[in-house]
């Protein structure tokens, strides 16, 4: 590591505690591929890239900060979950700072995070490592709380980000070159009105046609709420807008490039239902978005975040935080694979209580399709501290054993 920067980046060499989950819904299971790892505080697991050997996950911890100030938390596992290596990095003005993105490139990993001490005023920081986890180059200061990142197709180009200010009312789309330095940025104004806010707003950026496209869903002049297509070219320039009429009242959280051309989309509707639609590569409706309501699949659940939609053989899989009332008093991580069409096939929920028999608050971080099933990252509760967690299931979403 350089010790010449300014801002050093903390090493942590602390042993990480891993152990079994018990799963509640076959007591008799044993040895199922379900693993946490943290320390003596508290871990969470955001977003998860496989590689040849294993499994790379980011999240938070504040275990190894001497003032137990949350870091980044980079964590390697073999392909059974077995703890190989892990990294924590310090925010550079010793604030809080959480993980949310991990992207993978030729050269290492992307770690992307934000500082949260002043709420008013988010900062979002991207680190660059080897794949050794040996600091890169690092970026700071970059304004918003991060929703997406993405490296340009075009090589040797760098990235687009995506933040948004804390109220929900303006997205930056900074385009940041491979050394890190900040090239450009555009403001997209999300709320007319200035005194509404969104504090849940979620966006996305997908590359389409050769172009970066934002997607999002906000209030237009007549205050009804619809699907954006903000289309930029790979200086970062804006070119066109295209709006969709949604027909529901929505945030958009998620999406995906499909095989096709076009997106996938899924979020959550006003009364915290999940939706879900696609479009061509043009950006006109081809399922429209409708609410996701089979009873026997998303019941008893009444509240939904999503976390992550992919493409998969003959459809569309969704891993989302699922509750059983609004008050989110209990939370389980769920798996929703959708057919080519749209419609719910199978749902699979992964629902515990920790030792005391008591229900706990599971939130579920991104999945990822390897060869016969998934793997889940997330964070899970376990009363006394939270953990970052890994699952993986078969391709019906059901857990496999640890030694598969």
């Amino acid at each position: 590591m350089n010790k010449a920067l300014k801002y050093i980046l903390f090493f942590s060499v602390s042993l990480l505690l891993a152990c079994e989950l018990d799963v509640i819904k076959d007591p008799q299971q044993e040895s199922t591929f379900v693993k946490f790892y943290g320390g003596n505080n508290e871990e969470e697991g955001k977003d998860i890239v496989v590689r040849d050997s294993g499994y790379t996950l980011l999240g938070t911890s504040s275990s190894f900060s001497p003032n137990q100030k949350k870091e980044l938390f980079l964590v390697k596992v073999d392909k059974i979950g077995n703890l190989e290596e892990h990294f924590t990095f310090k925010e550079y003005k010793g604030a809080d700072i959480t993980g949310k993105e991990l992207l993978m490139t030729k050269d290492g990993y992307t770690l992307v995070g934000y500082s949260t001490d002043d709420r008013t005023y988010d900062e979002t920081e991207i680190i660059q490592t080897d794949f050794d986890g040996e600091l890169k180059w690092e970026k700071q200061g970059i304004n918003g709380i991060p929703l997406d990142i993405d490296s340009i197709p075009v090589p040797n180009t760098g990235y687009f980000l995506l933040t948004k200010d804390f109220y929900g009312q303006v997205l930056y789309l900074s385009k940041i070159d491979l050394t890190g330095v900040l090239v450009q940025v555009e403001e997209i104004e999300t709320e007319i009105d200035y005194l509404s806010y969104n504090f849940d707003l979620g966006a996305s950026i997908e590359f389409i046609n050769d172009e970066c496209v934002v997607i999002v869903s906000h209030n237009d002049m007549n205050q009804e709420k619809n699907i954006h297509f903000y289309k930029f070219d790979y200086n970062g320039n804006l070119l066109n807008t295209i709006t969709q009429p949604s027909g529901l009242n929505y945030d958009v959280l998620e999406t995906c490039k499909t095989s096709s051309g076009g997106v996938a989309i899924t979020g959550y509707s006003n009364d915290s239902t999940l939706v879900f639609g696609t479009f061509d590569e043009s950006l006109e409706p081809v399922i429209p978005v409708r609410i996701m309501n089979d009873p026997a699949l998303m019941q008893p659940a009444k509240f939904y975040i999503p976390s992550e939609i992919i493409e998969v053989d003959n459809g569309f899989l969704i891993s989302t935080t699922a509750s059983t009332t609004f008050s989110r008093k209990r939370t389980d991580i769920k798996l929703i694979k959708l057919n080519a069409g749209g419609i719910e096939e199978w749902a699979e929920a992964y629902t515990r209580n920790d030792n005391g028999g008591n229900k706990v608050k599971d939130e579920a971080g991104t999945v990822i399709a390897i060869d016969k099933g998934y793997v889940i990252t997330g964070t899970f509760d376990l009363s006394t501290n939270l953990f970052m967690g890994l699952l993986r299931t078969n391709e019906r979403g059901e857990l496999i054993s640890t030694t598969k």
